[in-house]
Order: structure tokens, then sequence, then C-alpha cells
């Protein structure tokens, strides 16, 4: 959550509601022509046209979206291959606290249509699988400080 102020100003947040991480596994099939060789698409969920951009990451071998803080997304699927970009765009709706969800997004490259001299777009479809929630070692860190309702820190509070 981003906030604007000034340092060591007090800003008042009013209420905040947590609920669980979003977090949605991903595998792609790619089929049609061959790529190049170590060519792996970039997977990007994009709240709106101009919202957060959330990037899958690698992580234990699955491709992983989390902390996805939007409802409604557009799919960012791209390979960059022979000077030129492939993107397979499309919509995608956000259950957000869901962690038991598996994408499988099966890239067409024989649907690809020429856009512009450095871009081609083809078909993307979204087939979804119901897996037991799954937890991922992340390296995430961060700092401050737990204030009680007068503002006073609270000694030894832990956020896990």
């Amino acid at each position: 959550m981003a906030v604007e102020g000034e340092s060591g100003e007090d800003i008042d947040l009013g209420d905040i509601r947590l609920q669980q991480d979003t977090t949605i596994r991903i595998a792609i099939e790619i089929t049609g022509p061959s790529l190049e060789a170590n060519r792996r698409p970039t997977i990007v969920l994009q709240g709106g046209r101009n919202g957060p951009r959330i990037v899958a990451q690698e992580i234990d071998g699955i491709m992983v979206l989390d902390q996805i803080p939007f409802d409604d997304g557009e799919w960012d699927i791209s390979i960059y291959t022979n000077n030129r970009i492939e993107a397979y765009p499309g919509k995608f709706h956000v259950e957000r606290g869901r962690r038991d969800q598996f994408l499988l997004l099966p890239i067409r490259r024989e649907t690809l249509k020429v856009i512009n001299q450095n871009r081609s777009e083809g078909a993307l479809e979204v087939n979804e699988t119901l897996l037991p929630e799954q937890s991922f070692v992340r390296d995430r860190r961060a700092t401050g400080r737990i204030l009680d309702p007068e503002g006073k820190p609270v000694t030894g509070a832990v956020v896990p």
C-alpha cells in the first residue's frame, strides 16, 4: 500500500482491512513453431490500464503471482523472439484471498497475427485447476513499529 506524507508526519489511514494473500500458480504450454533456445514467456497480470503490474516469479520451479491488490486484471504474456514481441493478451477476474488456483495457460503460437513490424498477438486461453494450497519460501523484509491506539510503541510485538 502506497502512503504519501512528510517524514515524521502522522498519517491517518482510517480502517485497514487485512485479508489472506492471493496466490496464483501458473504453468505455460507452448504449441506451434519452435522457439529459439532459452526463450521463456514473461507473465504479467496488470490491474487495469494504468494499474499495478504483478510479474510472475519462478519459485520452487513454478511460476507464481501473489500479493495481487485488484479484482479485475489483464494478462500481458509476452515472448521476445526473432527481434519481435509475441503478445498473448487477455482479461482475468481475480478471486482475492484464494490460494488454491493453478492455471494452465496454453500459448498457441499458430494463432499469431501480425500487428506491426515489431509485434504479433495471439489467442490466450486460461484453464483453471484447483490444487491444495502451497506455501512458498520468499525473501521479503519489512521494518517498522506497531503502535497502540495512543501512538505508543508496543513492546515485544511481532508480526509473523
